[in-house]
């Protein structure tokens, strides 16, 4: 049975839906997939993604956040939204000039924000206040997000021993006052007991 989380609050009805594929103001640079983070020995435990990169496909539009809901199919004990905000002068360099570990969206990780499981606390500022959030920073922009910064939406599952899986989320948000929501095709998985949907992305666990 697959159930829904609402974080934030619903608009009403009428939203135009669009994928990440290239249509609607919205990006969260997330195209299609799946991603599982296997369980640890210790329960409940906290799996996150953190790899999906707000912006606007055209500039100057002024997207403002409504909520997030998730499709969940086993529910896991929790799920929260956090908006991630990394600003130019929070990004640090390693010597050969590349962008450090910290400073760079993570696609998944075990933990809490805003250190998570690295043992270093990751760049940037963590908030679960979604309604109201403007997005303004273009999809160009977020292309060189060394130099711009960027704002990353971060999934994060409280899991139990059965597991828990997110199939598909939307982003609820309005440009100059019209309703439109992003559906995310980009299934999350916390693995467990109960996650078998599809079985292949939680075998050979720890």
């Amino acid at each position: 049975m697959c159930g829904l989380l609402l974080v934030g609050c619903a608009g009403p009805t009428g939203r135009v839906h669009h994928d990440d594929f290239g249509s609607g103001p919205l990006s969260a640079q997330s195209g299609g997939g799946n991603s599982s983070v296997y369980a640890p020995k210790k329960k409940p435990w906290y799996a996150n993604w953190g790899d999906f990169l707000l912006c606007a496909r055209e500039a100057g539009d002024e997207i403002v956040l409504q909520s997030v809901v998730y499709e969940v199919d086993p529910e896991p004990l929790e799920v929260k939204t956090y908006l991630r905000t990394v600003r130019p002068d929070e990004i640090k360099f390693n010597d050969d000039g590349t962008p450090s570990d910290e400073s760079l969206p993570f696609i998944s990780a075990e933990g809490r924000p805003p250190a998570f499981n690295y043992g270093e606390p990751q760049a940037g500022t963590f908030t679960s206040r979604v309604k109201g959030h403007r997005i303004t920073q273009s999809c160009k922009d977020v292309d060189d997000r060394e130099a711009n910064g960027y704002t990353a939406l971060v999934v994060a599952m409280k899991v139990g021993e059965q597991g828990g899986r997110i199939p598909t989320a939307s982003i609820n948000y309005t440009v100059n006052g019209r309703e439109y929501a992003l559906d995310l095709e980009w299934a999350m998985t916390g693995c467990g007991t109960k996650t078998t949907t599809p079985r292949e992305l939680c075998e050979g666990g720890r």
